[in-house]
C-alpha cells in the first residue's frame, strides 16, 4: 500500500509517468525506497529547495507503519 501511494504522488508530479518506477527495500525495522524517474523528472520530484521530496517522506511516515523507520531516495 505505501509503494502504491508513492508511486502514485511521483507520477502526478513528473511529465513522463511511464518511467517512474518504485524498488522497495526491507531490512529489519527499515524500509527504503528508491525512486526512480526520467533526468528531466528529478528536479520536478525534489523540488524546490527540496520541498517535494520532504513532502513524500512526510507522507510515507504518516501512512507507513509506525514502527518502522522508512526512507526515500532518488535515482
Amino acid at each position: 500500500m505505501l509503494k502504491a501511494a508513492i508511486e502514485y504522488a511521483v507520477k502526478m508530479i513528473v511529465d513522463d509517468q511511464d518511467s517512474v518506477s518504485v524498488n522497495e527495500q526491507q531490512d529489519g525495522d527499515k524500509i527504503r525506497f528508491i525512486i526512480k524517474v526520467a533526468d528531466r523528472d528529478i528536479a520536478r520530484v525534489i523540488g524546490k529547495e527540496g520541498r517535494t521530496i520532504k513532502a513524500l517522506r512526510r507522507l510515507a511516515k504518516l501512512i507507513g507503519p509506525a514502527d518502522k523507520e522508512i526512507s526515500i531516495d532518488i535515482k
